[in-house]
């Protein structure tokens, strides 16, 4: 096949330069990639036959009969070239291709009978041009193929370099492991000699590991080499020796001889057998590319992940479970072996095992041939296996949660399964994103598994699929889930999970949102009237996200709109979701007449018909067709002057709106004080894209791609029968305008730029699933979308310091590429017009947390505080760790509501992590079983926050793919509630002190006791879970241990979020560090919060880090803080009182509780013994230092200027009210100014 390959690439240039020549008289000769090869600019091989430009024979001026005598000599010898047998053939083809432009051209003319027409002196002067042309030819040629091979030699150093430096790194690590000296030999044999020579020297699980590295090694060796031969036919030495011999002036042999050669080799064959060979060559040379890459990265993988293991030290939590196949049964075995339990049986033939460890497995799949698309059978779900819980893909932007048994089949397109076994055991599957292949698991009656793997482009197939199913178990999920999405990121190396991430500081402040309130009819004016109006109600937005509106965009030609489209007078109150007027009504407003009554028939039996129907229905297919051929036209019309979603980008500048966003940015921080700006764009560009045709875009090189399904490909995703709208919508019918990835850095970093320099601070990057679509041509959906990602990622870190929200991006190649950025919206959006959303809408976020909390921090979406529902969602963002913003429409409003959520100053008080449900709801339908409440659980900086919900009543029927409500009087539900329904949050003594803020009322619980609530239909409430501990050597009154417990904010949702530090102490707490830390620093400056100065003031000496969440005392940190003050300093001044304590008296017997919180009014503890004495003393910032400059960036402060904010504060003493073990203090009012109400609290009780 390489022999082959160097010959196309030597003869056929001979037949074009003829062919084209005489033809057109030679004019302009085409680019060597539109001839022969597309150069990959991604990495992919795509031939002109592939994109079916046949190849023109070689006008025939040979008799029948002496092509009848030379055919069988002619096929003789294509196929001792194609065996490689004659190497001599190769180089005369290209002597006699590459030589002399104008000889070649003559003496083909004369071989071939052609006269020329011209008159002497201009056949010279033809002649002299020609050659000009031919060398022209001939160097494009070069650059291009020498650029190809470069780029492919460049791609296999490159994978070669990162698997022996991988390999060198666990060879260290092994080596520091078990006292190892490894030495490389020099050959297999004196490698294989080495491993035997190590097995006596080394444990069991150390040599089991040295033997699995020479496995993986001999793969890789194995995958270079078949990556090499496959794609890369010539070697840039090749290339560039046969170019100077060709160009230069060496004497050739006679060019009719080697004329006749190449006519002899190709005459013989007819156009379609040319074709026929050359498109077998194509096919061979692409698919071989492709699996060797497959290959050749799943070999990485497996050497990253193991080194990961290694290196990162991951820690396998306590009732990890050990995984085995057996008898064609998967199971999961813990405490030893005592426990064990199948995960699947049956397992189908096609699954392998293509690597595995103690507790995780990864699972491959080998088909029958090469495919673009793979169905496989995994296994059955077992009997003892109760119950499962599926997050599946419900549209192609979003999934949503599932749950059932294994009567029941799981869902199409599921990128998420855990399953519970029994025994008090749960397992998870999770299907991977290889190098161009994604995994969904699809279920099928009788508890059957399949896994689909397909690559989103019909020319991109492989045989084999490594890596498509990763199978972990255990007894704790949420530990569990944690654990595998670990392994998932080692594995792939395409992401990172949450916890190795830089938690955005965005998500401590109070946002607005433009969208609702506006759509994309939005307008300065607009903007500030919204913030003007919260400002004045007591809850300023610190957040601002300028939605879709703000960009210069327009329809394609014949379909733009001189004046405001159909919106232009309608009410965003009276918009449907997504800014849109339904297609309904729009066709209500423009079918009026007798004429338009079938028009309206159809309409009618679209919404009731086909919106319902499954994709290869007849209705389906129908309305395919008539989309297509008859209402084309009719439905652009509907897209152009009803939506947005048929326009494209025209400019990175601003629209005439926004043309002064820099100044309009800046006004806004000086006049509202907001500390963030957020602007909105797709990950293309637009809806759309960019357009093609706009001036200044050219730069980018976009091009017009459609989505790889019919009509426009042989090819039908899985994705389809989820969301057959995709069929039919604008992309379908006009194609989206995309920039090349080898260009879509250059989009990225001009766009984020100008945003930059315009003082915006980050982006809402939406639409996002759509590019995944977009890969036929790219090396397929999982490339490109990685591409993309990272691209967009890179150029928000380098512009915009990360801060990005991902959007409508739930595909598992969006997610598994998200290796920087942060926060992603967790679900489908809030629409304010369709009231069967709303439930389950909370549902959706609570459950896709359980998957999405282990990539990002999951976005809950706007809500607005003015809607029968929004007290819902009020309350699960409270609880869901999560930002919190609105898109209040300007005096719409509930304050009363907000108020309840957001701090004067514009702060709020968020739970520290994903919010989840608790592990008794996590297979319970709690939207359609009737019975059935939802309770999510989370955890303060001091204690534990519980929210419970009663969702009852509608659920997304993925039949009828839309929200259903078939009980419009759902049934009152009881929560059963206990502390331990909060994962890991102990108590000393066994007991807790549990504030219910609906009831306004303070329950004492025991650890497994349960307290049963009601809740109406849509009712919610929030309780705060504070653990109990004693004061040691304080009595109460009966003379038992005294206990204790800090509680919250009794007006606030989340009160328990208020406190940001405790400690109890018997004695002041270092005291030799103490004048140190009054010299340097004062709690001013740390906002009263653990984390808040360094969100407030950006130092550049304390980056932020996420792995010092938790309260730890002081004491297990202060030798690590002396010998190395520079790393997390501010966190641990932030640990320590800056000032000392205050005491009841000079002799050491008083018991403190130490701490500091933020807020206003009444803050709630529990005592069993009245403390003697309070005192506080405010951390309030009120420096030139801490304010906002006039430009409306966010201040740097230093250390010196902090200092300066200190001045000698002393303790106060205040009064509080105690009653019944229920301890209230009064937290004065806060200003507006942020950053303001944090406190230092220290109550103090006489030991007895």
């Amino acid at each position: 096949m390489v022999g082959f390959a160097r010959l196309l690439l030597s003869i056929l240039p001979i037949g074009l330069v003829v062919t084209y020549g005489y033809e057109h008289r030679m004019s302009t000769l085409p680019a060597f990639n539109t001839m022969l090869l597309k150069v990959p600019k991604h990495g992919i091989q795509r031939s002109s036959f592939v994109d079916r430009q046949r190849l023109r024979p070689l006008p025939s001026v040979l008799s029948e009969r002496v092509l009848e005598r030379h055919r069988v000599e002619g096929i003789k010898r294509i196929r001792c070239v194609m065996n490689g047998a004659s190497a001599n053939a190769f180089e005369e083809a290209r002597q006699a291709v590459l030589s002399n432009g104008c000889r070649l051209l003559n003496a083909a003319r004369s071989a071939l009978g052609i006269k020329p027409e011209e008159k002497e002196e201009d056949q010279l002067k033809s002649q002299a041009e020609t050659r000009e042309q031919v060398e022209t030819f001939l160097r494009q040629v070069e650059d291009e193929v020498r650029g190809w091979v470069k780029q492919m030699q460049g791609m296999e150093e490159h994978n070669i370099a990162e698997l022996r430096s991988s390999l060198d790194a666990l060879y260290e690590v092994l080596s520091l492991g078990s006292a190892l000296q490894w030495t490389k030999p020099a050959s297999p044999m004196e490698r294989r000699g080495t491993w035997r020579a190590l097995r006596k020297k080394t444990d069991p699980s150390t040599k089991n590991l040295l033997f699995a590295i020479e496995r993986l090694r001999r793969r890789y060796d194995k995958g270079v080499r078949r990556l090499t031969s496959v794609a890369v036919p010539l070697t840039e030495e090749e290339i560039k020796d046969g170019f100077e011999k060709a160009l230069g002036k060496k004497a050739i042999k006679d060019i009719e001889d080697n004329l006749m050669f190449v006519s002899d080799t190709m005459k013989p064959l007819t156009s379609e057998e040319v074709d026929a060979r050359l498109m077998d060559l194509d096919e061979k040379w692409k698919y071989g590319m492709h699996e060797a890459e497959e290959q050749l990265r799943a070999g990485i993988e497996r050497v990253r992940y193991h080194i990961s293991r290694k290196t990162k030290r991951r820690e396998v939590e306590k009732g990890a479970a050990a995984i085995h196949v057996r008898d064609g049964t998967m199971y999961a075995s813990a405490l030893g072996g005592i426990v064990e339990v199948p995960i699947l049986e049956n397992m189908g033939v096609q699954a392998f095992i293509d690597d595995k460890d103690e507790n995780h497995i990864f699972m491959g799949i080998q088909g029958e041939a090469e495919e673009s698309q793979h169905v496989a059978t995994l296994g059955s779900i077992p009997a003892s296996a109760t119950r499962w819980l599926s997050c599946a893909r419900q549209k192609l932007w979003w999934m949503s949660p599932d749950v059932g048994d294994r009567s029941m089949p799981v869902p199409a397109e599921t990128q998420f399964l855990l399953l519970e076994l029994g025994l008090g055991m749960y397992a998870v599957m999770l299907p991977m994103v290889g190098n161009s292949f994604r995994s969904s698991i699809w279920g099928t009656e009788g508890s059957t598994l399949q896994v689909r793997i397909e690559s989103g482009d019909p020319d991109v197939r492989t045989k084999i699929c490594p890596t498509s199913v990763l199978v972990a178990a255990g007894t704790d999920p949420f530990l569990l889930l944690e654990r595998a999405f670990a392994a998932a990121a080692d594995r792939l190396g395409t992401f990172r999970i949450r916890k190795e991430k830089t938690t955005p500081s965005t998500l401590d402040v109070f946002g607005w949102c433009t969208w609702d309130a506006f759509y994309s009819q939005v307008e300065p004016e607009g903007v500030k009237h919204g913030l003007r109006e919260l400002a004045k109600g007591g809850t300023p937005s610190r957040l601002l996200i300028l939605d879709d509106g703000w960009q210069s965009t327009d329809n394609d030609e014949g379909y733009r709109i001189a004046e405001g489209d159909a919106r232009e007078d309608v009410s965003a109150a009276e918009l449907a979701g997504g800014g849109v007027i339904e297609g309904e009504d729009w066709a209500s407003q423009q079918l009026t007449s007798f004429k338009d009554i079938p028009a309206r028939l159809l309409t009618w039996w679209y919404t009731s018909v086909v919106e319902k129907s499954p994709y290869n229905s007849m209705p389906v297919k129908i309305w395919k067709w008539l989309t297509f051929n008859v209402i084309r036209n009719d439905l652009l019309k509907y897209f152009a002057e009803a939506t947005d979603w048929s326009k494209r980008l025209t400019s990175i500048n601003p629209n005439s709106k926004f043309v002064q966003l820099g100044h309009l940015v800046r006004e806004l921080k000086s006049d509202f004080g907001l500390q963030y700006t957020f602007c909105w764009h797709a990950l293309t560009g637009y809806w759309l894209g960019v357009d093609p045709n706009a001036p200044g875009m050219e730069r980018f090189q976009p091009t017009i791609q459609y989505p790889c399904i019919d009509p426009h490909f042989d090819y039908t995703p899985g994705m389809l029968s989820t969301e057959p709208t995709m069929a039919w919508n604008p992309s379908s019918f006009v194609g989206v305008g995309i920039v090349p990835p080898m260009h879509i850095r250059d989009f990225y970093g001009e766009l984020h730029k100008s945003l930059h320099d315009a003082g915006v601070d980050g982006v809402k990057c939406d639409a996002q699933a759509a590019i995944t679509m977009l890969g036929a041509g790219y090396g397929g959906g999982p490339k490109i979308t990685r591409a993309y990602v990272h691209a967009m990622e890179q150029s928000v870190k380098e512009h915009l310091s990360g801060n990005c929200i991902n959007c409508m991006c739930h595909p598992t190649e969006n997610l598994y590429s998200f290796k920087d950025t942060a926060i992603a919206r967790a679900s489908d959006d809030f629409y304010p017009r369709e009231p069967a959303s709303h439930t389950v809408h909370v549902y959706n976020v609570v459950y896709n947390t359980l998957f999405l909390g282990e990539i990002v921090h999951p976005d809950w979406d706007m809500f607005q505080s003015e809607h029968p529902a929004a007290e819902l969602h009020a309350a699960a963002r409270s609880v869901g760790g999560c930002a919190v913003y609105t898109s209040d429409r300007p005096t719409v409003h509930n304050f009363d509501l907000l108020r309840q959520l957001v701090l004067p100053d514009g702060s709020v008080l968020r739970a520290q992590l994903p919010g989840r449900p608790t592990r008794d709801c996590l297979f319970t339908d709690v939207c359609k079983d009737g019975v059935s409440a939802l309770k999510v659980w989370n955890h303060n900086q001091v204690g534990g926050v519980l929210g419970i919900f009663n969702l009852q009543g509608a659920y997304w029927d993925r039949t009828v793919r839309n929200f259903v409500m078939p009980d419009h009087r759902p049934p009152d539900v009881v929560a059963h509630v206990s502390p331990q329904d909060v994962e890991r949050l102990p108590s000393e003594v066994g007991r807790y002190a549990v504030w219910s803020h609906k009831r306004e009322k303070l329950f004492l619980m025991d650890y497994k006791s349960k307290m049963d609530i009601k809740l109406k239909p849509q009712e919610s409430d929030v309780l705060t879970v504070a653990p109990i501990q004693k004061l040691q050597g304080v009595k109460d009154d009966k003379g038992d241990d005294a206990l204790w417990a800090p509680v919250g904010l009794k007006k606030m949702f989340n009160g328990g979020g208020a406190l940001l530090s405790h400690r109890v102490c018997g004695r002041e707490d270092h005291p030799i560090l103490q004048d140190f830390l009054n010299s340097v620093i004062d709690p001013a400056a740390m906002s009263g919060g653990m984390w808040n100065v360094n969100r407030r003031w950006k130092l550049a000496s304390a980056p932020f880090s996420s792995k010092f969440q938790s309260n730890i005392e002081v004491d297990d940190e202060v030798e690590r803080f002396v010998a190395d003050p520079d790393e997390e300093w501010l966190w641990h001044l932030n640990q320590l009182t800056a000032s000392p304590l205050p005491s009841l008296s000079e002799k050491e017997n008083t018991m403190r509780a130490h701490l500091t919180v933020k807020g206003q009014g009444s803050l709630l503890f529990y005592s069993s013994a009245r403390p003697r004495k309070l005192c506080a003393k405010p951390l309030q910032a009120s420096s030139a230092a801490c304010e906002a400059s006039a430009e409306g960036k966010k201040p740097l402060a230093t250390v010196s200027e902090i200092a300066g904010i200190r001045g000698d504060r002393a303790w106060e003493e205040w009064d509080f009210e105690y009653k019944d073990g229920e301890l209230t203090v009064e937290l004065p009012e806060m200003s507006s100014e942020f950053g303001s109400g944090r406190w230092e609290l220290c109550f103090l009780w006489e030991k007895s």
